[in-house]
């Protein structure tokens, strides 16, 4: 076998084999106490999105991903935005402005950004139905909706 081919392999038999478990966390909702952990949605398509009020990008992906978000919902989609804002006011202000009805949660503080190894704004992951992450991606365009709805429709 190639070397190329060889690597490619390994390379999707490793992201194949991630799975939920080894990016768990137990966050805050963004406008409550309340505890949301990765692993309580097993079962259902799972889309985690980081996010933050300052991020360009992000301004345009929150309102679109609530267009996927209730075009799922009911087949067992569900979407966990983490706003890693430093102060958890600016995300709460950026909500009140653009509200969406999906899950917030705040991440700052916590180690989650490194756990899923983010490297910019936004990074989301798409976990299937048994929790393996099924597609993970950075930053955002218009198109990217597209791509996304082909992963969820497979999935679910």
């Amino acid at each position: 076998m190639p070397l190329f081919r060889h690597l490619l392999l390994l390379t999707i038999l490793s992201f194949s084999s991630a799975n939920a478990s080894e990016y768990s966390f137990a966050l805050p909702k963004l406008e409550s106490k309340d505890i949301v952990r990765l692993n309580d949605f097993k079962g259902n398509v799972v889309y985690v999105d980081f996010w933050a009020s300052w991020c360009g990008p992000c301004l345009k992906s929150l309102p679109l991903y609530e267009e996927v978000y209730g075009k799922y919902k009911d087949r067992g989609f569900e979407i966990i935005a983490i706003n890693m804002d430093r102060n958890k006011q600016d995300a709460s202000h950026f909500l009140q402005q653009k509200p969406i009805s999906y899950i917030s949660v705040y991440g700052w503080g916590s180690d989650v950004a490194e756990n899923f190894k983010v490297m910019g704004m936004p990074s989301s992951y798409l976990f299937d139905r048994n929790g393996h992450l099924i597609m993970s991606h950075k930053g955002f365009k218009l198109a990217d909706i597209e791509k996304l709805e082909h992963y969820i429709e497979e999935a679910l």
